[in-house]
């Protein structure tokens, strides 16, 4: 076997990867029973849809945070209970704004770890 045949063969192995790992989008079910999936990511901006649970609490989303965050030093999660309502670009819409169910924000630099649950009247 010669190097260059091995050389062609990972480089080969590397493009599938690369392409394949592009084709799915990261989800799962959090120890609280959320189910979720990661959308779009875009800088620091993870856009995931949630299927909700009754409980407005913020322990769902930070599960789900801490799953998609993981390894960031700085991440913003954006959540959405309608996956139509999910933007896949930014700038989003005003709709795509009113309907955010939950952000999360993560900045290890300052400390900032916080999450918010949304509804008509914003954002606490």
């Amino acid at each position: 076997m010669s190097y260059r045949w091995w050389k062609c063969t990972n480089t080969l192995w590397a493009l599938v990867f690369l392409l394949l790992s592009g084709c799915f989008n990261e989800g799962g079910t959090v120890r609280s029973g959320m189910t979720y999936e990661v959308m779009k990511e875009q800088g620091a901006f993870k856009l995931v849809y949630v299927v909700p649970l009754s409980t407005k609490s913020k322990v769902p989303y930070r599960e789900v945070a801490n799953k998609v965050c993981a390894g960031e030093r700085i991440c913003i999660a954006l959540f959405w209970d309608e996956k139509e309502n999910v933007p896949l670009s930014m700038p989003m819409t005003d709709m795509q704004v009113a309907t955010k169910v939950a952000h999360y924000n993560l900045n290890k630099n300052t400390g900032l770890d916080r999450v918010r649950i949304c509804s008509n009247e914003g954002c606490s």
